[in-house]
């Protein structure tokens, strides 16, 4: 279904960045930036999106997802933060990215979804066995860094799932190591949650 709805996307581009426009108002029209801001009074579609909004830079944010922390949501969109996001800081301190439910299940999972389903189409022997791939962009680390008691952990880091639904590869390891010579020790038995 993810995948079908990806194909029309790609065929229909213009009705899905419209989509995506109205999905924006919709879940913002209400948090308090949009409010304070008179955006839910005066975006209503795609022309008022563009001629209300401003384009803005992380920095010009930064107020607001501070304020998002403290509040624990509502500040920018009125779907709850379930984790932050970390960027590596290669330009300067690490960034905070908002990790919204609405864009997880919106968004976030049917793309992977889509993502997935092609890299099996197209290669089958990755569900061989749980560990044919070598996945450099789903790491599970248990969470060290907090903000307002909600998670702040690297992009990459796909621990712990949200909830059922939050996506899961098919090699999915429950019991990740988290010292780095044992994720990184090929001898481990599948009984303690390693490679084999």
């Amino acid at each position: 279904m993810a995948n079908s709805r990806y194909m029309t996307s790609l065929q229909h581009p213009k009705h899905a960045q419209r989509d995506v426009v109205q999905d924006i108002i919709a879940i913002s029209r209400n948090a308090l930036h949009w409010r304070e801001q008179g955006y839910n009074e005066s975006v209503t579609d795609e022309d008022s999106y563009r001629q209300h909004l401003p384009i803005m830079r992380y920095e010009d944010f930064e107020p607001y997802l501070e304020r998002e922390a403290q509040c624990k949501g509502g500040v920018l969109t009125c779907s709850p933060v379930m984790r932050w996001l970390k960027t590596s800081g290669t330009t300067g301190v690490p960034k905070k990215i908002p990790y919204t439910l609405h864009w997880l299940q919106k968004y976030r999972i049917p793309a992977m979804k889509v993502l997935w389903a092609t890299y099996i189409r197209h290669y089958p022997e990755i569900m061989d066995h749980p560990y044919a791939v070598l996945d450099t962009q789903t790491v599970r680390e248990d969470v060290q860094d907090y903000l307002q008691g909600v998670c702040h952990q690297a992009i990459s880091n796909r621990h712990p799932r949200i909830n059922a639904n939050d996506w899961c590869p098919p090699w999915y390891v429950p019991q990740m190591p988290v010292a780095h010579e044992q994720k990184m020790s090929p001898c481990r038995t599948a009984g303690s949650g390693g490679f084999r």
